[in-house]
């Protein structure tokens, strides 16, 4: 890119945001930010609304410097200060972004709003709040549960474990493998799939097979669809050391899916409205998988 301000054809101040961007920004990000600014010239949109932190912090930059409207930057999760791709340059673009008049910042969780309020120094007051599922208000909602057809196999026999994410140190697949192991000693013939990728993937599959367990465990990698997968399984195990408002979770309660989890997020509130979620404060699997097995006893 030879002038990026006279193919955007900017106003002089842009001119001047974009040589001080060149300047701040590693390549990567300001090639991103560049290309979204392209879009945004020949869109020409009023608002826009983005997810996730990258296309946060790029296209919220691309749209300031294209002088959109309205912009509203969503968070799905807590603060990428808890993920392994963090980038350092994010904070300071995110508190750049927050403090214009014309950006809002949206989390769809509390422990998300919580998070992020924390890691910009602002005021949690600030950044709106928006679940994914049907209702923000958790206090006055009626508990959600949708009649499953009853499972015919016992739970001892064909009886499936799943997980639902991302192979990161945040989801902890390691301690899912564990509890895994533990509800396996009582129930030798339970099977478990797993589906998501991450850089945990490998020695995820290391660990399956150091617990002679590669026989019962299943990686599928990346799903066309959540609800293909949850129609596949009997329980849902959550081993999360933190989380937002995962949509997993209502998604499986909408098909009547037990699910058992770990205490993260906003997951003990949800845990008010789901009859089928159980959340565990303890990160034990022992505990664990004594209460996954409960649930398959129950079957």
């Amino acid at each position: 890119v030879d002038d990026p301000a006279k193919d955007l054809a900017l106003t002089r101040h842009q001119v001047e945001l974009w040589r001080r961007l060149w300047a701040l920004l590693p390549g990567d990000l300001w090639l991103s930010t560049y290309l979204a600014a392209v879009s945004l010239m020949n869109l020409r949109p009023s608002s826009v609304l983005t997810f996730l932190d990258r296309t946060n912090v790029t296209v919220g930059l691309a749209a300031l410097l294209t002088d959109v409207e309205s912009v509203r930057l969503s968070f799905r999760s807590v603060s990428p200060r808890n993920y392994d791709f963090y980038r350092l340059e994010w904070l300071g673009i995110y508190q750049a972004l927050s403090r214009r008049r014309n950006c809002t910042l949206e989390a769809n969780s509390f422990a998300g709003r919580a998070s992020y309020a924390s890691w910009l120094e602002i005021d949690e007051k600030l950044i709106a709040y928006q679940p994914n599922d049907e209702s923000s208000d958790l206090e006055n909602r009626e508990s959600t549960s949708v009649p499953r057809p009853p499972n015919t196999r016992a739970a001892a026999t064909g009886y499936t474990v799943g997980w639902l994410g991302r192979f990161g140190s945040e989801k902890d697949p390691h301690l899912w493998v564990d509890v895994f192991e533990n509800l396996n000693r009582d129930f030798p013939q339970v099977s478990g799939v797993m589906a998501g990728t991450g850089p945990l993937e490998s020695e995820t599959r290391d660990l399956i097979n150091h617990h002679g367990l590669s026989n019962a465990i299943q990686i599928l990698g990346i799903t066309s669809g959540s609800r293909k997968f949850l129609d596949s399984v009997d329980l849902l195990l959550l081993t999360s050391r933190y989380d937002g408002r995962p949509n997993v979770v209502a998604e499986a309660a909408s098909c009547s899916i037990p699910v058992v989890a770990t205490s993260s997020g906003d997951l003990v509130l949800m845990e008010m409205n789901y009859k089928n979620l159980m959340v565990s404060k303890r990160r034990d699997s022992e505990v664990l998988g004594g209460i996954a097995s409960m649930v398959a006893l129950a079957v």
